[in-house]
């Protein structure tokens, strides 16, 4: 009975949802696309911690300023950020509690000047531009190799 109840308590606790929690706030962040940040703020009863103070440090670059935004009804944020940063997301609940949580946006696709598979577009047009000379060159043979010969 008692390997049953810690086989059962073990589930639960892996079952349980990630994020960080201090006290009694639990704050969950994931990198929406490349370019969005966007979170949840909720109390240990699972309730929406509304109207709480999010504050967003871009850690990569310390050239750009914290991103300040409060959570809405739901306990949700969503604030927009640069692809392939790396940041420190804080939460304050009530009573002076705070909880961080750092995620990285996703570098941006293609937008580098690369193709979705990482080969630079100049490469990918030239390798088109050279391969459109084959079927060119073989329509010229064929009209010069059926053209009648002219006569003085």
């Amino acid at each position: 009975m008692k390997l049953r109840s810690i086989v059962l308590g073990s589930l639960l606790y892996l079952a349980w949802p990630a994020g960080v929690g201090a006290h009694d706030i639990l704050l969950e962040v994931a990198p929406v696309d490349s370019a969005w940040l966007e979170g949840y703020l909720r109390y240990s009863d699972d309730a929406p911690a509304a109207g709480n103070y999010v504050r967003i440090t871009d850690v990569s670059d310390d050239r750009f300023s914290e991103i300040a935004t409060t959570t809405d009804a739901g306990g949700g944020f969503r604030v927009a950020g640069v692809a392939g940063h790396r940041y420190a997301v804080t939460a304050e609940g009530d009573e002076g509690h705070s909880v961080t949580v750092e995620v990285t946006l996703a570098p941006a696709r293609g937008g580098d000047g690369t193709s979705e598979s990482g080969v630079p577009v100049y490469v990918v047009l030239a390798a088109v531009l050279l391969l459109s000379l084959i079927p060119a060159r073989l329509l010229r043979r064929d009209r010069g190799g059926n053209a009648e010969p002219s006569g003085p």
